[in-house]
This record gives C-alpha cells, sequence and structure tokens, in this order.
C-alpha cells in the first residue's frame, strides 16, 4: 500500500509541476491537450530510465572475486587430496 501511494505521489507532483512550469491553465482545452502530450513525454523518459537503469545492474557482477586456485586446493583438501 505504501509502494502504491508513494507512485500515485510521485507521477501527481509530475503533473503539478508540468502543469507550473509550461504556465498551463488546464481549463482550457487546447492546454489540455498540451499537457497531457506532455505528461506522456515525461512517463516515456521516464520508462527509458527505467530501462536503461535495470540493464545497468543487470549488467553488475553481484557474486564476489574468487581466486580459481583457491578453490581448487579447497575441494581438493575436502576430497581427501593432499598437494
Amino acid at each position: 500500500m505504501r509502494l502504491f501511494l508513494f507512485v500515485l505521489k510521485f507521477f501527481l507532483l509530475g503533473a503539478f509541476f508540468i502543469v507550473s512550469n509550461n504556465n498551463l491553465a488546464l481549463s482550457d482545452s487546447n492546454k489540455r491537450a498540451e499537457f497531457f502530450l506532455s505528461y506522456k513525454v515525461w512517463l516515456g523518459e521516464i520508462s527509458e530510465n527505467i530501462v536503461s537503469a535495470t540493464g545497468h545492474v543487470i549488467k553488475l557482477e553481484w557474486l564476489p572475486r574468487t581466486d580459481d586456485s583457491r578453490i581448487i586446493i579447497n575441494s581438493e583438501k575436502l576430497n581427501g587430496i593432499e598437494r
């Protein structure tokens, strides 16, 4: 529920910024059409940023780096093989 309210507030705040920055009077139908176009562009930019950020997160190396020789030696010790 908190996530939903956060997202709702985010989109409402974005709409308010679009209205205030472009001095749009939503009572005028032409200005309302301009608002919806600007809002649509803004949502498209947000979705592109989310896709880009997700792509960067997926490309990250999440597992810690290990020394392969240490892994081989430890596995040999577990199997009873001594060097």
